[in-house]
């Protein structure tokens, strides 16, 4: 009793209190902590209330009405003021008041004039409640709260009054503060329900309602750190403007290993947020959850989240068929997908954003096909390059004049985005830049000394909006994309135009059944090339493809191409796939259309369901039967004039390591193909190399090693073929196999000469054709595991053979170290210039280059004995 007394005779003291402080321009003045309200402070509209520098444990105001055009101003005084307690008070509440400014703008030489130093369990720092409205709270210190720095709502009760259909919060506006060291979130606003309403118990009864809805909301250039909880959680709140905030390691909860994001945008929340920066979020840094649509996330620099930088996705509240448009954000090193949109129900556009080095690979993570996402003008990359940026090391990723980031941005005026981050204007060039910083300096330089155009988004490219020419460089910049489609692009046979990979690796995956990593519709003298960075052996990598997909395609029309230095993976059907099969379209049939000089070399394809190289049709021979305006009809594909495959690894190929047809005089040399035919679509689709229908040329120098069908098979071939130096160890079948189709041309030759072909499960040679000639000469054959060295299909083949090695033993070869892949002759070997002089057939290397003979005669095999 003797408390309560005391504390009402305080009380009552204080409506005789009020002192004029002069220096502070105030009408009232506070000087002890306490629960204040007109009938002890009679303070009206216009009034200023000070507060005097010094220490409190808690402050509360209540009932106070300014008006919008004289609200009543709460301020310090002559000094700091400093709120702390340890219990679960708050340290200031309003609550029924309204147009209310509190300020720690009352001494100029103090950032911050009132400081929250600390509150007990579950407490908040500001509290704006109980009906309140149209409040400002602005420099302000708040630290080491138990709950909430700052709380603005007013919690459901079974008074309507405090229900949706009956009230509303309008005009708060927070700014300029400085929140860290929380418990819970820096500020929370609004409920963060999603939609849903809630359910209270009033006189026995359950009757569900919906929390009050906040308009104008503007929360901008605070301040956040270490807070527990969120920095900014905001619901219920239409048309939100929150922007120019910083936050840095928000949302870990103090002895928890609980992780919060840094921002939350809950149920009913629409608006904008832009022009904030976010480092180091302890969870993902921006959380959409339930906000209406027709929503702007722009300029926002996200450092190093670890979860998504955003996510999104639609609750019972959020409105269908509204947007969700993110744009000129810089995204770094986040520690799972840049963008993860869950959202069946808005429209997504990403546009003009720099996303690096994202954790898990993936930059636009959609939940599944039917999320509908637009994006465009995006620089995406697996690295963070220091010289793109001013100062990386200090957070500044405004970029430098020589990058791809400068004036390649799309206009978004038209969006209200009008300026970067720092308030520097956009356009302050040519045209936007990429990211959430404008270029300091309006510089047009858009690419590297050595590119004339750079590539740095997924998509379609064509002359339309990349206008290369004959002998320009279009670089693509490193990092992840999906897919790159170029159409209708044309060098010359002397400036071919030229696609390469710069200072790094670009990566392409999908999983797109058909869609092919890259491919050519319509462009002929161009050059696709993975030597842009010495560094990096395969410059261009394909990663994956979707069922039926290519690594690389080259296909309607297009021809006189190289493909070089690409490691191709994981595809849904052949690594690399050059031809145009025929259609309605008549120019794609043979006599109207010709591919020519066609170079694949120099790549590493592994792991590829398909064929590894698979060039030119396969039926030229039976043709193809195309149904056009109801009509069937036979028409026959195209040829390849000009073929070379050369140079090229494969490792686990599910058919044919190559494959190629209707060439007429390819050359396919210094292969090496292991393990191919490993999962084949056919039986005998297993082999190492296949020279299919309508096909002619030599095919020399290629190691073949474990082909689960034939080591080489020519079906079809047009005759005058050299089948020369081949290695061909453990074939599944077959060591070479040939028959002749109608296509073939006969009395023309096969020649088979200088190949080692060891071990073989079925025959070693199996010649069936009886239009060629076959001459087999020079070959190293051993052990075929039918003991058949050379089967004819009957008589009529011609089969002239001489000076071959026949054993079943390898032993008798003498060779190097047979039983560790070593099939050189040592020098007493029988095999050592007993062979046949070849030099008439142009064949005066061996294996490996070295000249024929080295000694006194040609060698017999695949591999000439040199003296050590």
């Amino acid at each position: 009793m003797k408390t309560s007394c005391l504390f009402a005779i305080l009380i009552s003291s204080l409506s005789i209190l009020p002192v004029f402080a002069q220096n502070c321009n105030c009408n009232f003045t506070i000087t002890q902590s306490g629960s204040y309200s007109p009938s002890n402070l009679n303070a009206q509209a216009g009034a200023t209330i000070c507060i005097k520098a010094g220490t409190y444990s808690s402050l509360s105001f209540n009932n106070f009405q300014g008006t919008e055009s004289q609200p009543i101003i709460i301020k310090n005084c002559s000094g700091q003021v400093v709120i702390q307690n340890t219990t679960n008070a708050t340290g200031i509440h309003f609550g029924k008041s309204k147009n209310i400014k509190l300020t720690g703008s009352g001494d100029n030489n103090l950032t911050y004039g009132i400081k929250i130093a600390g509150t007990g369990n579950n407490s908040r720092g500001v509290n704006i409640g109980d009906k309140s409205s149209n409040i400002e709270v602005e420099r302000l210190e708040i630290q080491n709260i138990g709950g909430t720095g700052i709380l603005v709502k007013t919690d459901m009760t079974c008074d309507s009054t405090t229900w949706r259909d009956y009230y509303a919060m309008y005009q708060i506006k927070l700014h300029d503060n400085y929140i860290h060291d929380t418990v819970g979130d820096g500020i929370s606003v609004g409920d963060a329900s999603y939609g849903t309403g809630k359910t209270i118990t009033c006189n026995g009864a359950s009757i569900t309602k919906f929390t009050h809805l906040i308009y104008g909301l503007a929360v901008y250039n605070n301040r956040f750190e270490r807070t527990g909880g969120k920095a900014i959680q905001y619901g219920n709140t239409p048309d939100a403007m929150i922007h120019h905030n910083y936050m840095k390691s928000c949302g870990k909860q103090p002895s928890s290993s609980t992780l919060n994001n840094s921002v939350a945008i809950n149920g009913s929340a629409g608006g904008d947020f832009y022009s904030n920066t976010i480092i180091d979020a302890e969870g993902t840094a921006i959380m959409m959850v339930g906000f209406l649509g027709n929503q702007n996330i722009y300029n926002n620099l996200i450092v190093r989240p670890k979860g998504n930088a955003i996510f999104s996705d639609s609750r019972p509240s959020s409105i269908p068929n509204t947007y969700l448009r993110i744009a000129n954000n810089t995204i770094v090193s986040p520690q799972t997908e840049a963008l993860k949109l869950y959202s069946l129900i808005h429209t997504h556009e990403v546009v003009n954003n720099i996303m690096l080095n994202a954790g898990n690979g993936k930059f636009i993570s959609p939940l599944s096909s039917s999320v509908n996402i637009s994006a465009r003008k995006n620089y995406l990359n697996t690295i963070v390059d220091p010289t793109f940026f001013e100062d990386i090391t200090t957070e500044n990723y405004r970029p430098l004049s020589h990058t791809p980031l400068i004036n390649t941005g799309e206009n978004l005026q038209g969006w209200g985005i009008n300026s970067d981050i720092s308030y520097i204007g956009r356009p302050n060039g040519a045209d936007f830049d990429i990211g959430c910083f404008e270029s300091a300096s309006a510089v047009s330089t858009h690419s590297a000394s050595t590119c004339d155009y750079t590539i740095w988004q997924s998509g379609e490219y064509s002359p339309l909006n990349l206008s290369a020419e004959a002998g320009n460089t279009i670089c693509i910049l490193p990092g992840n994309y999906t897919n790159l489609k170029l159409s209708n692009f044309v060098g010359s046979d002397t400036q071919p135009l030229i696609i390469k990979n710069a200072s790094g690796q670009v990566v392409i995956q999908n999983s797109t059944t058909n869609l092919s990593g890259i491919s050519f519709s319509n462009c002929r003298y161009f050059q696709l090339t993975g030597t842009g960075d010495a560094n990096v052996p395969y410059g261009i990598k394909i990663a994956g493809t979707g069922s039926g997909a290519m690594g690389i395609t080259v296909g309607a029309k297009s021809s006189n191409c190289e493909v070089d230095h690409l490691e191709i993976s994981n595809t849904g059907f052949a690594g690399i796939m050059t031809k145009t099969d025929p259609s309605c379209d008549a120019s794609t049939w043979k006599g109207n259309f010709v591919m020519t000089n066609v170079k694949l070399h120099h790549n590493y394809v592994h792991d590829v369901a398909g064929e590894g190289i698979y060039a030119g049709n396969s039926f030229a021979s039976s043709g193809v039967t195309v149904t056009c305006s109801g009509i069937s009809q036979k028409v026959y594909p195209h040829t390849i004039e000009g073929l070379e495959i050369y140079e090229n690894h494969f490792e686990r190929i599910g058919c044919e390591g190559i494959q190629y047809g209707c060439s007429t005089n390819a050359k396919v040399h210094h292969n090496t193909i292991i393990n191919s035919g490993v999962s084949p679509f056919d039986n005998y689709q297993s082999n190492g190399i296949q020279i299919g229908e309508g096909s002619g040329g030599d095919c020399y120098n290629n190691t073949v090693i474990n082909a689960r069908g034939t080591g080489i098979i020519m079906l079809g071939f047009l005759g005058n073929q050299t089948v020369y130096n081949n290695l061909i160890v453990n074939a599944g079948y077959n060591g070479l196999f040939a028959d002749s189709r109608s296509s073939s041309i006969p009395n023309t030759f096969l020649r088979i000469a200088n190949n080692s072909i060891i071990n073989s499960q079925s025959d070693a040679i199996k010649l069936y054709s009886l239009i060629h000639s076959h001459e087999v000469v020079n070959n190293l054959i051993i052990n075929p595991a039918t003991g058949k060295f050379l089967v004819k299909l009957g008589t009529p083949v011609l089969v002239n053979e001489r000076n071959n090695f026949m054993n079943m033993s390898i032993g008798t070869a003498f060779l190097n170290d047979a039983a560790n892949g070593n099939y050189y002759p040592t020098s007493n070997s029988p095999l050592v210039n007993t062979g046949e002089n070849l030099s008439n057939w142009g064949i005066v290397f061996d294996r490996d280059n070295n000249a024929r003979p080295s000694g006194s005669g040609y060698d017999i095999g695949s591999f000439e004995f040199i003296q050590p």
